[in-house]
C-alpha cells in the first residue's frame, strides 16, 4: 500500500535548470510546505515540537533512479511499522522521503531516523536529516533547508 501524500514526479519535472535545495520537484516543494505549515499550527497551538526528517538512499546511480516497485513496497512498509499512528510518511520520489513526526523532541527524532536508517540501508547507502519545530526553524521553508542541510553533510556519493 503507497503511504497518502505527495505526487511522484515524473522526468519532465525534475530534468534541467538549477539544482534545488528542496528534496523534490516544485509542485512537491509547495505541498510539503504547506502540510508541514498546518502540522506547524497544530504543534503551536498544543504548545508541542514537530520534527521533520528527510530520508534517502544514496548509493543509487542517478540515472538510474527508478527503484523497483515490490523493493520500494516492502520498505516503505517497514518504515511504516516503526511510526506512530499520527506520524506521517511522504514519498517525494522513488528514493527519498520526508517524515513528519508531532511531538517528537530532537532526541526522538534520532531514534526514529536511525530505526528508518536501518531499514533504508538493508537497500542501499542512505542518509537522514533532522529539523525540529520551533528549535530548527519558524516555518516550513526553515525546516525543511536545515534538514536538506543536514542531509547533505552526511550524503553519500552514488556508486
Amino acid at each position: 500500500m503507497e503511504p497518502k501524500g505527495l505526487a511522484v514526479p515524473d522526468a519532465l519535472e525534475t530534468g534541467g535548470g538549477p539544482a534545488s535545495p528542496y528534496p523534490c520537484n516544485p509542485p512537491n516543494q509547495r505541498l510539503l510546505c504547506e502540510q508541514i505549515q498546518e502540522l506547524m499550527k497544530l504543534a503551536r497551538a498544543a504548545q508541542q515540537p514537530l520534527g521533520l526528517l528527510l530520508l534517502g538512499l544514496d548509493g543509487v546511480d542517478p540515472s538510474a533512479r527508478r527503484f523497483p516497485v515490490d523493493s520500494r513496497h516492502r520498505m516503505i512498509s517497514a518504515m511504516q511499522r516503526l511510526l506512530g499512528e499520527s506520524d506521517i510518511l511522504v514519498r517525494l520520489d522513488d528514493l527519498d522521503y520526508a517524515v513528519l513526526l508531532g511531538g517528537a523532541c530532537c532526541t526522538e527524532a534520532q531514534l526514529i531516523a536511525a530505526s528508518l536508517l536501518a531499514v533504508l540501508q538493508s537497500y542501499a547507502a542512505a542518509s537522514a536529516g533532522i529539523a525540529v519545530y520551533p528549535d530548527d526553524g519558524p516555518d516550513a521553508a526553515a525546516l525543511i533547508d536545515c534538514a536538506c542541510r543536514r542531509r547533505a553533510s552526511v550524503r553519500h556519493p552514488p556508486i
